[in-house]
């Protein structure tokens, strides 16, 4: 399972970005809209033309959402071909694996404040980066395998237990510009810097056990017992512009914006340490990092919405988007368990273009109150491959993810007075992923051979609330 461990890390890192982080206000209420409704301080980080209409010369807001998971279901299918001379299990090959729905829970808070003078607005939000801002993520899986030794022939039995934690920290600060044009048409300038720390610990146990009455001696020395403790740290620190249009009047609005991508710079470190148990008892540990130079991790992307006043109580809202697709090399570390070391890896990572589509109602009892609601749909495919060649030994590595997330909203905004807004905001996310890996190894000294298909689906839900308020000035 360490394989899809591993992809499962380099693509959520991707997607989850697309629908993690809602802003507050009417905006995120319908569908989390991007480019229309104007919603005060933390336009700041959507349309930074939307903050060119604020009338407030001063406006300041403060935002927390709470996030829990829901996993639905779990499916994997795994198709594995093993020709090994030299290691057990290339007999008749029987295997067991179990893995447990991941633990995932994670918070944001979002602090935005604005400030309107003649002819523009300028506007300061330490938010997320895209991620949520704290976001842990627990798995465990199980295996079991029963095979026979290519030396002696004897029934060996194999338990392996793995448990993954990973936590991460996502936090952004975000400067936007917004000017008028005239009284119906505004621009906006933003730059996003994000950074991101990522730790990753995985804790394992190996053991195994002989065929009936053959007792723990007639084990061969190449089938180890072994604790081992895998850290993995990655930060990141990536910058992006965006520029943005707002068409307001008579109650209806257009709006764009496009963005130039994400640049990045990578720091990777890796440390294994491994206490063998059986047949001799010892400690190895190794430890290494990397730095890649800038690259762009994602593409560039354009959103457009359109929102119409229906009547004095209704008004409805439409947002599509798309990030264009983008290829780049990123440099990994993975650790070499026949020489003790951690070694560089190349992955060659493309994002296809990714789709979305939102829509939104808005409901006005009364003057101060307001209720919203809406729903989006999100799709893409994420690939990465790697190639690794030394001696007589090669291996390939190809996965793949599909994933689609549906989202559906419901808030409630309440004027208390001219000064003092709140909101409240739920927010659930349904998603469909399916991870489908290849990976096939090969040395030509020794006749291994090794071919394996794995197919992993995952559905579930997330749940965000979130409650905040705006005090102008």
């Amino acid at each position: 399972m360490k394989i899809q461990n591993y992809f499962y890390s380099c693509i959520l890192f991707f997607f989850i970005t697309t629908v993690s982080s809602f802003a507050l206000g009417k905006a995120a209420s319908m569908g989390n809209l991007q480019t229309v409704v104007p919603s005060g301080p933390f336009d700041t980080a959507r349309n930074p033309a939307l903050l060119a209409p604020q009338t407030q010369a001063n406006s300041t807001g403060l935002f927390y959402t709470y996030i829990m998971h829901l996993p639905k279901e779990n499916f994997t299918e795994t198709n594995q071909h093993l020709n090994d001379p030299t290691v057990p299990f290339e007999g008749g090959l029987d295997s067991d694996t179990k893995q447990k729905d991941p633990e995932i829970y994670g918070m944001n808070g979002h602090i935005a404040n604005t400030t309107k003078s003649a002819n523009y607005t300028i506007g300061f939000e330490i938010t997320d980066n895209g991620n949520d801002q704290y976001l842990v993520t627990k798995n465990e899986t199980s295996a079991e395998r029963l095979g026979t030794d290519g030396a002696n022939g004897t029934m060996v039995y194999n338990k392996s237990n793995e448990k993954v934690t990973l936590t991460e920290i996502n936090p952004a600060l975000i400067s936007s510009l917004g000017f008028s044009m005239s009284n119906t048409t505004f621009f906006g300038l933003q730059l996003i810097l994000g950074y991101s720390n990522r730790n990753e610990e995985r804790k394992s146990h190996v053991e195994n056990f002989a065929g009936p009455g053959t007792g723990i001696g007639d084990l061969p020395a190449n089938i180890p017992e072994f604790y081992e403790k895998r850290e993995k740290e990655e930060q990141k620190i990536s910058g992006e512009f965006g520029f943005g249009y707002l068409y307001k009047k008579n109650g209806q609005q257009f709006g764009f914006l496009l963005k130039t991508g994400e640049l990045s710079w990578i720091e990777k470190k890796l440390t294994n340490c491994r206490d063998n148990v059986f047949p001799s008892v010892n400690t190895l540990k190794a430890d290494s990092k990397i730095k890649s130079n800038a690259k762009y991790t994602s593409g560039p992307a354009i959103t457009a919405g359109a929102y119409k006043k229906i009547s004095t109580y209704f008004a409805l809202a439409f947002e599509s988007g798309m990030e264009f697709e983008n290829s780049y090399i990123d440099k990994d570390l993975e650790y070499n368990e026949k020489n003790n070391t951690v070694e560089e890896q190349k992955n060659s990572n493309n994002i296809k273009n990714i789709y979305s589509l939102k829509a939104g109602l808005e409901i006005n009892p009364s003057n101060n109150l307001a209720v919203m609601m809406g729903f989006g749909y999100m799709t893409g495919v994420f690939s990465t491959s790697q190639y690794k060649e030394k001696d007589t030994f090669s291996r390939q590595l190809t996965g793949e993810m599909d994933i689609r997330y549906g989202i559906s909203t419901f808030g409630i905004q309440y004027i208390l007075n001219k000064n003092i807004t709140f909101d409240f905001i739920t927010a659930i996310i349904a998603y469909r992923k399916e991870l489908t890996i290849g990976m096939r190894s090969a040395d030509t000294a020794s006749g291994f051979e090794s071919e394996m298909l794995v197919k992993q689906i995952d559905k579930g839900f997330f749940l965000h609330t979130g409650l905040g308020v705006t005090i102008s000035f």
